[in-house]
């Protein structure tokens, strides 16, 4: 048992960014525009209350926690990407938050928080760029050993993409050393023995079985729509053992199913979550791949008492 309070923080931070751009509903963001604010200094608070040791990502767990560490919504894997504090997957989303913040500030004349954003932008691209170690990748949890590689750490660049921010995902853009790191580490853990599993799916972290593919599509659409790495075979097997995972002859009564232990629904079943995959429907014609290949085993019938 833990508490979430940083990642909900993140996640209250990026879905009001998004409404406020899709919607375009001032008069919702002019009514809390100051929740914002709070948001912002929340978030440079749990960087550190000091300015002068902050370094852009979560450092600081709630004292809500009696001792013990914040969790992630990935909170059923292990260490690797449950843990909040220092996370990899965590700090990029933060790093996202602060990016798009510094454009909502922007546009509504609030140059100091944006500048504030913009300076925790920078500290978490130095920060996340310079824990790429020689090995290829960014450890999952930054400066505490946890030496786990994780695919997710992609996952926070679908923010600024949404957000129309394209510049800060450019190689040639404020955040650089940040793109071609991420970018770097993702050609390392995408190997077998790292994060594929025998089948060719995705593995979310190298030290669990446990994946999710509502995770996995997110993080697909990011590889390939985002960072534009050329992967088509990779993510054609991978399609393929992902489609076989829900078509398992014991377990396809179970219709869509998020949680994957080494290929198997564990949990999560009949989840909706699956909704993510449709991000796919926004990737440009050359990345979309199709699976036409039908299952060699008859779907089983559900169990009577779920008809």
């Amino acid at each position: 048992f833990s508490h979430m309070t940083h990642e909900e923080l993140v996640n209250w931070i990026l879905c009001a960014l998004l409404y406020v751009h899709r919607s375009g509903d001032k008069l919702w963001l002019k009514k809390n525009l100051s929740i914002f604010q709070r948001c912002l200094s929340s978030m440079m608070n749990r960087d550190h209350p000091e300015p002068a040791l902050r370094n852009g990502i979560m450092g600081l767990d709630s004292s809500r926690c009696a001792g013990g560490s914040e969790i992630t919504t990935y909170d059923s894997l292990d260490t690797s990407l449950g843990q909040a504090r220092n996370n990899l997957y965590l700090a990029v989303k933060s790093w996202a938050c602060y990016v798009g913040l510094e454009a909502l500030f922007q546009k509504v004349g609030r140059s100091k928080a944006a500048r504030d954003c913009h300076q925790q932008a920078a500290r978490a691209c130095t920060t996340l760029s310079a824990a790429l170690n020689p090995q290829g990748y960014i450890p999952a949890v930054i400066g505490e050993g946890v030496d786990s590689q994780i695919i997710p750490a992609v996952e926070g660049l679908v923010f600024p993409h949404l957000l129309g921010l394209p510049q800060a995902l450019s190689e040639d853009g404020p955040y650089t050393p940040l793109i071609r790191a991420l970018k770097t580490h993702t050609r390392t853990v995408l190997q077998p023995g790292a994060c594929l599993f025998p089948d060719g799916g995705l593995k979310l972290s190298s030290s669990s079985n446990n994946s999710w593919l509502s995770k996995i599509y997110l993080c697909q659409f990011v590889i390939r729509e985002v960072l534009r790495l050329p992967c088509a075979s990779l993510m054609t097997q991978a399609d393929r053992a992902h489609v076989a995972w829900l078509l398992h002859p014991q377990e396809s009564y179970w219709a869509w199913s998020d949680q994957m232990i080494s290929g198997v629904a564990s949990g999560s079943k009949y989840y909706p979550r699956g909704v993510t995959a449709i991000l796919w429907l926004q990737e440009s014609k050359k990345n979309k791949i199709l699976i036409t290949k039908p299952p060699d085993f008859p779907l089983r019938s559900p169990p009577g008492d779920l008809t």
